[in-house]
């Protein structure tokens, strides 16, 4: 007799809609990304079929049946070639949300957070992000377009390709989301 337990039903659902999430991710992907993957030419075709289904209920019908045939088989090496494709993705966006932190603050800090900012990079130009953060404040207050904070983004992230950024100090109104609580 076998001592392992038989896989709960919960167990079973839970995998169905992770391998239901996995089709949907796959239905999504350029034919460049799947050919990258090492999918059976059958998984690719069913991929490519449903791609082109553009009715909600046929491409969900289609989306189930691509998880079921994706539950047939052991799916951890695919799911680590898409997590490892996902890994550059994620770190720029972290980057961006980290610069996009960085501009905020000096936005919001003025002169003071310059200073600041210029004391983690010692060869910053100081005087054109001071220019900057004072024409986008400018521009903010006349309800321009953010042409200024756009380039101080832009400078943010040329000094972080030369050494990276750390993550940005909170500012006070972050600081109060955060200790005020909701009601």
């Amino acid at each position: 007799m076998s001592d392992e337990l038989p896989v709960s039903k919960s167990q079973r659902k839970r995998e169905a809609a992770a391998m239901f999430e996995l089709a949907g991710r796959l239905v999504e992907m350029t034919p460049a990304e799947l050919a990258s993957l090492s999918l059976e030419p059958a998984l690719v075709d069913l991929v490519k079929k449903v791609q082109g289904i553009t009715r909600f209920v046929a491409r969900k019908r289609e989306l189930m049946f691509l998880a079921k045939q994706l539950r047939r088989g052991d799916r951890s090496e695919l799911l680590a070639e898409l997590a490892a494709a996902e890994q550059p993705q994620q770190t720029e966006r972290a980057q961006l949300h980290r610069l996009e932190g960085w501009r905020d603050y000096l936005l919001a800090g003025g002169r003071s957070a310059v200073n600041e900012l210029s004391s983690h990079h010692a060869g910053i130009d100081r005087p054109k992000l001071v220019s900057l953060v004072k024409k986008a404040n400018l521009e903010r207050e006349r309800q321009q377009p953010p042409a200024s904070a756009r380039l101080l983004f832009r400078a943010l992230r040329e000094i972080d390709q030369d050494t990276p950024l750390p993550s940005p100090p909170e500012t006070a109104s972050e600081a109060e989301r955060t200790t005020t609580p909701e009601g």
